[in-house]
């Protein structure tokens, strides 16, 4: 019931009249307007929490953006962007001239309990040019990378970027936790020449915007089972394929003796550590695996291939230089996202928001 009304609420709130009223009490204020386009009502609470030092109005239509955008000429406005829903809601560009725009996708450590069922995301990643997932376009993260001076990496914050590195690592805190089972499952013991083969949702943008030389998960299991002949081969399903909200890319393997797929509950971090070699299309999961030691083979574009760490199936003509692990690591999980608590805003350091979440998966 409380999401019912809670809906309804933010239906209301995204009429013209409503958002017209709104506006013209905010404009002596001369605060910070910042627009938000595509934004699910339940991400409604969590995102004005980020941004508490600017007013925030929820907006999906290009009538209410032109008028916010004619009323609000001496305000600071700008606008965020939910990933690409902006091509969803059938919104050119242009609708957004003369503002600052960003596109907000979810952080690599993001919350306990996944975000289909609604948890709470603990870290937001802002691009003014693109996301870190579309190898199809430029983005900030990209730039990052490219533009990377080895030199301003002084011995300080590489010592900082590894001892972060580490706790996470041994907390074993990953992008998706779980809070404690009360059945353990039965993990993999680690064997030589494993390959562990990564599930992802297939119509995921990470997949569907960019070029890949695999695109399906049951493509994937597959490519493994040829390169690895008589070697032990892991498939783990992506979680949100399995359950009531089940999303396209769940693979039966029932009949396919030369797979082994792993019990849902086993963590994405006891599959890798069971394993020499990671076969992914463009999961996260590929670079836990890299800061963990293992060989990492890509079949789509990830954020983390190109950088002559993984091997690659697709070509990154943009991505013009190699990068370590810890160095990727400090751009990707310090620089680029901001760490939050998403109940009141304030901002968080990638070492507290790994201690809490273990503690509260303890």
């Amino acid at each position: 019931m409380f999401r019912l009304i809670h809906n309804i609420s933010s239906r209301l709130k995204r009429t013209l009249p409503w958002l017209a009223v709104r506006a013209v009490l905010l404009l002596a204020t001369r605060r910070n307007i910042v627009l938000a386009v595509g934004f699910s009502a339940w991400k409604e609470d969590y995102t004005t929490h980020f941004f508490k030092d600017q007013t925030v109005l929820f907006v999906d239509k290009p009538t209410s953006i032109k008028l916010l955008r004619s009323l609000f000429k001496r305000n600071s406005l700008s606008c965020v962007i939910w990933s690409f829903k902006d091509q969803e809601l059938g919104l050119p560009l242009s609708t957004f001239t003369g503002m600052k725009v960003a596109r907000v996708e979810d952080g690599f450590v993001r919350s306990l309990g996944r975000g289909i069922d609604h948890h709470l995301p603990w870290s937001l990643c802002l691009d003014e040019q693109g996301m870190y997932f579309d190898a199809s376009r430029p983005s900030d993260f990209e730039r990052l990378c490219n533009e990377f001076n080895v030199a301003d990496f002084t011995k300080q914050m590489q010592i900082d970027a590894d001892l972060a590195m580490q706790l996470l690592l041994n907390l074993s805190i990953s992008k998706y936790n779980n809070l404690s089972v009360s059945v353990a499952p039965a993990v993999p013991e680690y064997l030589n020449g494993a390959v562990l083969v990564l599930g992802q949702v297939e119509d995921d943008r990470s997949i569907t915007c960019n070029e890949t030389a695999i695109s399906t998960n049951r493509g994937l299991v597959a490519r493994a089972i040829t390169d690895h002949p008589g070697k032990p081969v892991y498939f783990k399903q992506h979680p949100d394929c399995l359950g009531e909200r089940q999303r396209v890319g769940y693979v039966d393997l029932t009949d396919n003796e030369d797979v082994t797929q792993l019990d849902p509950a086993v963590t994405i971090i006891d599959a890798i550590l069971a394993v020499d070699t990671v076969y992914t299309i463009s999961s996260l999961g590929g670079f836990e695996a890299l800061m963990r030691g293992k060989n990492v083979e890509t079949f789509g574009c990830p954020f983390y291939g190109g950088w002559g760490l993984t091997t690659d199936h697709v070509d990154f003509p943009r991505r013009t230089r190699k990068l370590s692990v810890l160095q990727l690591f400090y751009i990707a999980y310090i620089i680029y996202p901001t760490y939050f608590n998403p109940y009141n805003g304030q901002r968080m350091t990638l070492e507290q928001l790994v201690r809490y979440f273990a503690r509260e998966m303890s």
